[in-house]
């Protein structure tokens, strides 16, 4: 209804302007071109509404046609796609911090003076949200110096000798049984009040070389 107001308000104002400019000119024979051209403003006039309506309609159809509703099922493989690749993600980046706390580790215990080599294997939780990345377990094993009693190959004569004992050197098993537990303390003090662990979550292997 306002669209055909419009039209009509509009012819109405060129019907009269035509005649207005028709009664001001002094010959007939510019009438002509006087009512030529304000037929020509109110065919406009009438056309115009209609062809604002029909380009409206026209946008309308060209932005359903350019953006389709996908369907559920695409959806919902978009998103585990989306899942999937995310806990590809999670896996790679804690597979590289617990191999690079292991090599911390390692090299932190090999500062202990009575270990030659060590081994330490982590443990990290990758279920709950809450605690992934958090250290569950350590295993290290350490490796000792040679201990007293081993024999050794002379460099000169190439034949096995023992080692030579002065007084009580030698050490028995109770004794390297208390200074492996003096390691093992040693560690498990080490890794617990560096990284913030429980006691309980270390454990240490003692091989003698």
């Amino acid at each position: 209804m306002e669209s055909i107001g419009e039209v009509v308000r509009n012819v109405a104002m060129v019907v009269i302007l035509a005649s207005v400019i028709e009664l001001l000119l002094p010959g007939q024979e510019m009438g002509r071109y006087v009512r030529l051209i304000m037929g020509m403003f109110v065919i406009v006039a009438v056309l115009f509404p209609l062809v604002q309506w029909l380009d409206q309609d026209l946008a309308f159809e060209v932005t359903a046609w350019q953006v389709p509703t996908p369907p559920s099922a695409n959806i919902n493989t978009i998103l585990e796609k989306g899942n999937r690749i995310q806990a590809n993600n999670q896996e790679m980046a804690i597979d590289e911090y617990r191999r690079r706390l292991e090599r911390q580790m390692q090299a932190m215990v090999q500062l202990i003076p009575a270990v030659t080599a060590a081994e330490v294997i982590i443990e990290i939780n990758t279920g709950e949200p809450r605690t992934v990345g958090q250290i569950r377990k350590v295993q290290v094993i350490v490796e000792t110096g040679e201990p007293g009693g081993k024999t050794k190959q002379s460099p000169v004569t190439g034949v096995e000798v023992s080692p030579i004992i002065i007084g009580n050197q030698r050490k028995e098993a109770g004794e390297k049984g208390q200074d492996d537990s003096k390691l093992i303390t040693m560690v498990v003090s080490t890794l617990v009040n560096f990284y913030g662990l429980q006691p309980e979550q270390v454990s240490v292997i003692v091989v003698h070389a």
